[in-house]
Order: C-alpha cells, then sequence, then structure tokens
C-alpha cells in the first residue's frame, strides 16, 4: 500500500503543478488563476482492493463484500498544492479506499509509514 500511496501522491501533485496548469490553461484559453484544483479521483482496479496491500496489518470486515475501486471526492477547502494538506488529503483517500474495500486498520498503517518514511535519510 506504500507503492499506492506514493502513485497517488505523484499523480496529485503533478495535477497541481504550476507549468501543468499554465499548460492547461493554455489550452482552455484561460488565465491559470481560473483552472481548477481536482475535485476528486476515480480509483479503479483491475483486481480486487483486498489483493492489492499485501498484509500490512489490515483487517477484514466479515461479511463486507468485495470492491475493486472507490469514487473519491476532495475536500473544497483544502489546498492541494500545499504539500501538507495534500498529504492529509491522500491519507483520507487511502483510509476510504481501504474501508470500500472491507478492510479496517489503514490509519495505523499509514502512521507506520510516516514514521518509518521520517527516520529514512533524505526525506
Amino acid at each position: 500500500m506504500a507503492r499506492l500511496d506514493e502513485v497517488v501522491g505523484a499523480l496529485l501533485a503533478s495535477l497541481v503543478h504550476e507549468p501543468v496548469i499554465a499548460a492547461l490553461a493554455v489550452l482552455a484559453g484561460e488565465d491559470p488563476l481560473v483552472v481548477p484544483q481536482p475535485i476528486g479521483l476515480d480509483f479503479k482496479s483491475g483486481t480486487y482492493v483486498p489483493k492489492l496491500p499485501g498484509g500490512n496489518g489490515l483487517t477484514s470486515i466479515p461479511y463486507a463484500g468485495t470492491s475493486r475501486g472507490a469514487n473519491l471526492l476532495a475536500d473544497p477547502g483544502v489546498d492541494q498544492r500545499d504539500p501538507t494538506e495534500r498529504h492529509i488529503l491522500i491519507d483520507s483517500w487511502l483510509q476510504q479506499i481501504s474501508l470500500d474495500a472491507g478492510l479496517l486498520g489503514k490509519e495505523e498503517v499509514l502512521e507506520r509509514l510516516h514514521s518509518t518514511s521520517a527516520n529514512l535519510p533524505g526525506t
């Protein structure tokens, strides 16, 4: 699930990167100031989501069914250009993806992931 965190983070960071916004504004014939931030993410998977995390300490909810994705909405109060706010939004999305897949414990997994990455050199 750490890889999914990285992929979603890179995708969202790219969509709010100033050169990308400027290019989209040129294509639309608009000022970059009016190009909106992404309003959501449609996460779809070819495999069942519970098989993606690969262990990581998540617990299945009995009889929860299955999931191949989630429709995730962004909080309009979040400035996605700010790395800290974007990070909080991504964590929220990853928790929702896990819950939609019938998995509990994502909050603890994310805490471990962030504490481990904070201790790595160069992060």
